[in-house]
């Protein structure tokens, strides 16, 4: 916490933000913390919210397109050297297996709001040669929602925006099924869009 003040006294904003990209690229770094933080600081400089939430999207979706892309190129040497030399990341890179391996595309998304899973997810992204594009839009989606979540509680709160990570930490699995079912809720609206659009293209 002391160095996440420190670098904002240094570096303004836009060292947090490079703590945004680098906790996107795989480095052990809460968001949990920083997010809420930069709500914070928007707030007391009465900074844009929509455009610190935006610059924020934009650095996370960074990050973690550098983490596919390592995953992309490096592959499975690259996985099993880090699964096996860093014992504390294990947890993280094995959930992250698990619900890409179960989900699919829609994994990329879901792994957002679940912690060291949610920037795991872009590594095994790469490794099993997830398209790019399919790639961008559910990291941007999931990127956009987590971060305006705490960002926006972060700028509310103010002073008592440490409460954050304690109040996720509570009810992140609301959170999680809310996102799903706000996901699942989109895609079926997708699919009867384009079932109702070759619809009037048959006929």
């Amino acid at each position: 916490m002391k160095f996440i003040l420190n670098l904002f006294g240094e570096w303004g904003l836009l060292g947090v933000f490079i703590l945004i990209v680098l906790e996107y690229a795989c480095f052990p770094i809460p968001s949990e913390v920083v997010l809420p933080f930069v709500g914070f600081i928007a707030s007391l400089n009465e900074y844009s919210l929509v455009g610190v939430i935006l610059m924020s999207v934009i650095m996370g979706y960074v990050g973690s397109l550098i983490c596919y892309l390592g995953g992309y190129y490096g592959g499975s040497y690259l996985y099993n050297k880090i699964y096996n030399k860093f014992n504390k990341l294990q947890k993280g890179m094995d959930e992250a297996n698990e619900k890409f391996t179960k989900y699919g595309n829609l994994s990329v998304f879901i792994c957002r709001v679940i912690p060291l899973c949610r920037t795991y997810i872009s590594f095994l992204a790469g490794i099993f040669k997830q398209s790019l594009f399919k790639y961008s839009i559910y990291s941007i989606l999931g990127i956009s929602v987590w971060n305006s979540i705490l960002i926006v509680l972060g700028y509310f709160l103010m002073n008592n925006w440490q409460l954050v990570s304690f109040y996720y930490d509570k009810y992140k699995i609301i959170l999680l099924i809310i996102l799903v079912m706000v996901m699942f809720f989109l895609l079926i609206k997708s699919i009867k869009k384009r079932k109702k659009v070759k619809d009037i293209n048959g006929d």
